[in-house]
């Protein structure tokens, strides 16, 4: 999935930064409460906007939603002491070198979602559906959805500027370029409309890397709706918001499948609310 030394150039920090906040909800917004506890007593309590909670009670690990609720904080976690050097152990131990850095994090969650539940306790537990996702099976659904030897456009816009954008390469069905618009302005790369101009980082992108298979072109404000409620993405594409040139023939097939599932999700909300 990830070559040996992918190529990474003409990255735009800025551009990265971009993407980064938009996809993110700012960490002022956020709050979580981590507690180490031994055998259900509190030894430390910290909030992760108002700090250290020396008259924190902690009624056991199957408070977690309880706590939640009263602290109103959007993730709790509880610790128990003595945990996490022996899972960093566990993990060292099961680390292949040689691996690829995808199936390396894959062996990490094999040594740390089984301890969820145990050691670490989370709520709400944002780990419990990882249990169900393992390295073959990503690498099998990576080689039959990505193209061999094509490249993978995706490019947010704000007004007339490039806000992010990331030129993906793939060899061998093998991760082995990543950039961004960046590296096609010394081939004459100018976005003046992006609904007019964006075949010309298609062109560009082909002239210079390989062929792109997939190219998904939106304003920011469209992704960031997205982030919030993925079901956007569909209905973006109905509103014109979403610019997807070139696509490959089971991409269409899964924005199909897509389509026919959100509207039979709409059926059925709509006679449980004429119920």
């Amino acid at each position: 999935m990830l070559a040996e030394e992918p190529e990474i150039l003409d990255i735009d920090v800025n551009q990265f930064a971009n993407l980064v906040k938009a996809v993110t909800v700012p960490a002022k917004e956020r709050s979580h409460l981590i507690i180490l506890h031994q055998g259900g007593r509190l030894l430390k309590c910290f909030h992760s906007q108002k700090g250290m909670q020396d008259n924190f009670k902690f009624g056991g690990v199957g408070d977690l939603k309880k706590i939640k609720e009263e602290e109103d904080v959007d993730l709790v976690v509880a610790i128990e002491r003595g945990v996490i050097r022996p899972l960093f152990a566990q993990a060292q131990g099961a680390l292949y070198y040689d691996d690829d850095f995808v199936k390396q994090i894959f062996t990490i969650l094999g040594v740390l979602v089984p301890e969820v539940g145990k050691g670490i306790c989370l709520y709400p537990n944002l780990l419990s559906r990882l249990r169900y996702l393992k390295y073959p099976l990503l690498e099998g659904a990576f080689r039959l959805l990505i193209p061999n030897n094509s490249t993978l456009i995706f490019a947010l816009f704000e007004g007339e500027e490039i806000f992010s954008s990331w030129i993906l390469g793939f060899k061998e069905y093998n991760l082995s370029l990543i950039t961004t618009s960046d590296s096609l302005v010394s081939l004459g790369l100018k976005i003046k409309d992006w609904r007019k101009d964006y075949p010309e980082m298609i062109e560009l992108t082909a002239k210079r890397f390989l062929q792109p298979s997939l190219g998904i072109f939106m304003e920011v404000d469209a992704f960031r709706k997205i982030v919030k409620d993925p079901y956007y993405f569909l209905k973006a594409l109905d509103l014109g918001e979403i610019i997807i040139s070139p696509s490959f023939l089971r991409f269409r097939v899964l924005l199909w499948l897509a389509k026919v599932a959100s509207r039979q999700k709409a059926q059925r909300q709509s006679t449980v609310d004429g119920q």
